[in-house]
Order: C-alpha cells, then sequence, then structure tokens
C-alpha cells in the first residue's frame, strides 16, 4: 500500500504594501474641474469634424489651447487658499501664458521627433490637462518621525573651526611669513 504522502500547507506570501494613494471621488469634483478636464477630450474630438464644419473646429480647438492647459497648470501653481478671492483678471492673464508655454513645449517636442500631427499634439495636450485638473491639491505626506530635520542637526561647524587665538594672546601664532604657526 503506497499512500501519497500528506500535503504540507503553503506558507502564505507576505502582504504586498503599496503606497496609499486615491484619486479623488468623483463626487468631490467640482464641475470647473471636470468641465476643464473634458475641455481636452472636445477639443480632440472637434478636430475630426468634417470641413463643413471648419469655424467650429478652429473656434473648439482654439479656445482650447489658448486657456485650458494653462488654467489647469496654474490651478496646481497657484492655488487659492481658503477664504480667500483670486483676481479674475490675474488668473485669464496667467492662464493664458501657461498656456501658451505649455503649447509651445508639446509643439516643440512633437517637432523635433518629426512627428508632429494635429492629433497628436491636441492629444497629449488634452492628457496633459485632464492629469493636472483631476491632481489632488493640497495632499501631503507626513515625514517620517525618525528622520532628523535641520533643527536637530547638531552645529558641527562649530566643532571643527579653529578659533583664531584660542589658548594664547594670539602673539605667537604666526611665522614670520605670515603663515600659521604649527
Amino acid at each position: 500500500m503506497n499512500r501519497p504522502a500528506p500535503a504540507r500547507p503553503a506558507k502564505a506570501l507576505p502582504a504586498l504594501k503599496l503606497p496609499a494613494f486615491k484619486l479623488p471621488a468623483l463626487t468631490r469634483l467640482s464641475a470647473a474641474r471636470l468641465g476643464l478636464a473634458a475641455s481636452g477630450w472636445l477639443a480632440l474630438a472637434a478636430t475630426t469634424l468634417p470641413e463643413a464644419l471648419m469655424p467650429l473646429r478652429v473656434t473648439v480647438a482654439a479656445a482650447f489651447l489658448l486657456v485650458c492647459p494653462g488654467a489647469a497648470a496654474l490651478r496646481l501653481t497657484h492655488p487659492v487658499r481658503p477664504g480667500r478671492h483670486r483676481d479674475t483678471l490675474e488668473a485669464v492673464v496667467l492662464a493664458v501664458a501657461f498656456s501658451i508655454v505649455i503649447d509651445t513645449v508639446v509643439a516643440e517636442v512633437f517637432f523635433f521627433t518629426r512627428s508632429i500631427t494635429t492629433l497628436r499634439a491636441v492629444g497629449a495636450l488634452a492628457l496633459l490637462t485632464t492629469l493636472l485638473a483631476l491632481w489632488p491639491v493640497g495632499v501631503r505626506r507626513k515625514r517620517a518621525a525618525s528622520r532628523p530635520g535641520p533643527a536637530d542637526a547638531p552645529d558641527r561647524a562649530a566643532e571643527t573651526m579653529p578659533v583664531a587665538g584660542a589658548g594664547s594672546d594670539g602673539a605667537g601664532d604666526r611665522s614670520p611669513d605670515g603663515r600659521n604657526a604649527p
């Protein structure tokens, strides 16, 4: 009688610890953020419209390229503090300036890789705008308590720097040629 050996229980693998990153819930996103995120995809869809709708196509794409990537970047670089208002003229000027810079960088990347097309450029800008619009603002990770900060670091400079004339009146510290005596 040959009996099979009893099966050993398999060892459990350690649980994989992933960093905690939560995407914002769609219910907590404002309509402006969702509209900003969707604007690029609307412009991308508008670029595929037929020739008969050229004025609409140009208007939608130009409005997106002129304002939306910069408005999404402005949201991250200049967040509005609670209880304060953002100056509208300042926000519009910065959004247009940021948009022109972002559009130029994306166009140059596609141009220098010799792969520039309208669909690729607007698609890349739509993706970038969506990511910037949906990126959570004001979320910071806590630093580890075991890591000393600059205030906790000992002042090593005071320990290693010799003090001129320490231990004497300074009369015999220099040799005749101006160097410090050993």
